[in-house]
């Protein structure tokens, strides 16, 4: 065989590792799409593992999951959630049973709002409590809002914890290094492949 040939197949079976990339998320009305938690203006691609994360609008609750990840498959699971106008959340509420409320939630980290407000403390079924986290800090390990249901609150709120950023950089670094190698390595295979037509003509 050829020596030009046989290093061309074995520079060829060197590169054919997959590197699994999503494409950016579609938006999503009235809310905010950030990637690992860093910058609401999306790469067109992300690597595996690389996390969409969902903020609502002033006034919108999310409707699903808030958070969505980059799998080896090339596809964002589970599906991102949506943002829906909290008013629709609270005519959800039945008329029946408004005699039974809701204690304030005991909560450690992050600003509670109530929607609406109670004065005595007491809240009545179809209040939403949100969960809003300093800057630097995400929802984290439960829900970013609940309702009050039949005396209840439908959910438990996570909690917030700091993000963390040198991670998610070093992911960038990585992927960037590898996408680099295999530009130069496809070069080179292209310089090889021209001179073995310039050798056979």
């Amino acid at each position: 065989m050829n020596r030009s040939i046989l290093a061309f197949s074995i520079l060829l079976s060197r590169t054919t590792t997959v590197i699994a990339l999503c494409l950016a998320h579609l938006p999503v009305p009235n809310a905010l799409v950030t990637y690992n938690f860093l910058s609401p203006i999306p790469d067109l691609f992300h690597s595996t593992g690389s996390v969409a994360a969902l903020s609502c609008n002033l006034g919108f609750v999310v409707n699903g999951s808030s958070t969505t990840k980059c799998t080896s498959k090339g596809i964002w699971e589970p599906k991102l959630g949506s943002c829906i106008v909290i008013s629709n959340v609270l005519s959800n509420a039945s008329t029946s049973n408004l005699d039974l409320t809701c204690d304030p939630m005991n909560h450690t980290t992050g600003i509670i709002t109530y929607i609406p407000h109670s004065k005595s403390q007491k809240f009545q079924k179809g209040t939403v409590a949100l969960l809003t986290c300093p800057f630097g800090q995400k929802v984290s390990d439960g829900a970013s809002h609940s309702t009050c249901q039949d005396g209840s609150w439908s959910t438990k709120l996570g909690s917030c914890e700091e993000v963390n950023t040198n991670s998610s950089r070093a992911q960038m670094f990585v992927l960037s290094s590898k996408v680099a190698s295999l530009t130069a390595t496809a070069l080179y295979i292209i310089y090889l492949v021209k001179e073995l037509i310039n050798k056979i003509y």
